[in-house]
């Protein structure tokens, strides 16, 4: 009720540039920034990774706003609500998630993961399961040296 509350007095928010929008997640200028994607080898996505998409999700896995990782959450519990009959059809028992280490969760003040799982979960209707546990809180990839040595990481 709340959040209907506060939707109703506060203006909706591009995602990316945070100008003022009359509805959806982005404005026109960043939305033309988003390239849609195709599925093919049994791995789905509705959008690749760039533009006013990949600002975002920096946002929320770098920034301290947790409203941004939340947009965020709802853009792709929406895009999977679309994008549903583009997934591979494999049978989903519930929802895993890798967490954030503690270190990085207090840092930020949430975990970003888990809320991107708990919108899936919501939206398949399957129970999110806390599986896995962070154990070593390593730099983030994207500040090591270089791509070559981000795939020798991983």
């Amino acid at each position: 009720m709340w959040s209907s509350i506060v939707a109703a007095l506060l203006p909706r928010r591009c995602l990316a540039c945070q100008c003022c929008i009359a509805h959806g997640w982005f404005c026109p200028s960043c939305g033309d920034s988003l390239a849609p994607a195709s599925s093919s080898g049994g791995v789905a996505s509705a959008w690749f990774y760039g533009g006013a998409l990949g600002e975002v999700i920096r946002k929320a896995k770098f920034g301290p706003d947790e409203s941004v990782a939340k947009g965020l959450a709802q853009f792709w519990q929406h895009e999977l609500k679309d994008a549903r009959c583009r997934l591979p059809s494999v049978e989903v028992d519930g929802v895993c998630f890798v967490p954030a280490h503690w270190r990085r969760r207090l840092r930020r003040g949430f975990d970003f993961p888990a809320l991107l799982a708990r919108s899936a979960s919501r939206h398949l209707h399957k129970p999110l399961v806390d599986l896995l546990v962070s154990r070593r809180c390593d730099e983030p990839l994207s500040l090591t040296h270089g791509a070559q040595h981000r795939r020798q990481i991983v």
